[in-house]
């Protein structure tokens, strides 16, 4: 999968559609990817198929916010927005909550795209030591 640009501008007059979720599950399978490089991630429920027949109930909402949590445990960037109820019917979801989810994963992200261009080689070079 491919980090596909995560929406951070909503409003209140925004309204959320399937592939919305689609984007942020997408999102949370790159932000995986990307922290295999650095520990061992169990593997993750990745529902990034949705369409206009099938919108996400609570329980689909709790799953995306473990997977958000899990990936946060090595690493919480500055700005990340905490979650702390549990989804249930009837939860209103809101423009925030639709940031919050993009945003800590654009968070993550950036983070670990960061780094991983750092990640220490092994070997060693000597000065004067004609190349092969």
């Amino acid at each position: 999968m491919e980090w596909i640009e995560p929406r951070l501008d909503w409003k209140s007059i925004d309204f959320y559609n399937f592939g919305d979720l689609n984007r942020v599950e997408n999102n949370v399978a790159v932000v995986a990817d990307l922290l295999r490089y650095f520990i061992p991630v169990p593997d993750l429920v990745i529902v990034a198929n949705r369409s206009m027949t099938r919108i996400e109930t609570a329980p689909s909402l709790n799953r995306i916010e473990r997977n958000s949590n899990l990936l946060r445990e090595r690493y919480t960037p500055a700005g990340w927005l905490e979650h702390f109820d549990d989804w249930a019917a009837l939860s209103p979801f809101t423009y925030k909550d639709a940031f919050r989810l993009e945003n800590n994963m654009f968070l993550l992200y950036t983070y670990y795209i960061g780094n991983i261009g750092i990640q220490p080689m092994c070997g060693a070079f000597i000065c004067g030591e004609e190349a092969i």
